[in-house]
């Protein structure tokens, strides 16, 4: 094993060696750890990997395709629209940066599908409001100019546009009222915005030698509380379900 590999794995949390994908997951791993151990788990919008570096479970994940390599503990279904579950089939349901590239006339049926199927738990979290957009327009132009080329994500998001808080307000309260049940919401900020510009240039950057930089920025992972705080990029929205509103 490489020096540089043998590093990775001593100081990251994860196997995703990515301080964006772990600052993303690793609230939600805290959470799943504080309320719902050994839970049953579906992560849609997973592709090939998703939670599964952070957890011992046994991970179903439900995306449109799985490229590369599926990971050991992540058990993959095919699915697009409705999803083939059964209503209140897992304990919790777990989506991370992938509302945001559903188009906006399927986002309730989006939400009402998680919901349906969540026994438990539902944690959505994605890119937020006005300054997630405007810096997603200002990553997109510099990884243009490093690049040469345009990711397929970002013009989604153009094109569907960065859900707002007050949409999802909406769509929590339909997703109540067509399921026949009642659930407590808590937002929590996600990845400072002025910090994820400067971590995710690094990454971008064209010079080897500033991406290598990205690798030891990861190392703060482990602290990633640190790194929500301020003007967020992203908000993770935690649903506990309660009584249904007939009482049953």
């Amino acid at each position: 094993m490489s020096t540089p590999t043998f590093l990775k794995r001593l100081i990251l949390p994860g196997e995703h060696w990515s301080l964006d994908v772990d600052l993303r997951y690793l609230p939600v791993v805290r959470f799943l750890k504080a309320h719902a151990p050994g839970t049953t788990i579906l992560e849609v919008g997973s592709s090939s990997i998703g939670i599964t570096p952070y957890v011992n479970e046994l991970v179903i994940g439900s995306d449109a395709s799985f490229p590369g390599s599926i990971a050991p503990r992540l058990l993959p279904v095919i699915a697009i629209g409705s999803l083939p579950f059964r209503d209140k089939s897992f304990d919790a349901v777990i989506s991370l940066d992938t509302l945001e590239h559903v188009p906006r006339s399927s986002r309730q049926l989006f939400m009402n599908e998680l919901v349906r199927i969540a026994r438990k738990y539902v944690i959505v979290g994605f890119p937020e409001g006005d300054a997630a957009e405007r810096h997603d327009a200002a990553m997109e132009e510099y990884f243009v100019r490093q690049q040469g080329s345009a990711l397929e994500f970002f013009v989604e998001h153009r094109e569907y546009r960065i859900p707002r808080h007050e949409d999802l307000l909406i769509y929590f309260k339909t997703a109540e009222e067509q399921s026949s049940r009642v659930f407590d919401v808590r937002r929590v900020k996600n990845v400072n915005i002025t910090l994820r510009n400067v971590f995710m240039r690094t990454i971008w950057n064209k010079r080897r030698a500033v991406q290598r930089l990205y690798f030891l920025l990861t190392g703060l992972s482990r602290c990633d509380w640190l790194f929500h705080f301020g003007v967020c990029y992203r908000s993770i929205y935690f649903l506990t379900m309660k009584q249904a509103n007939n009482g049953r």
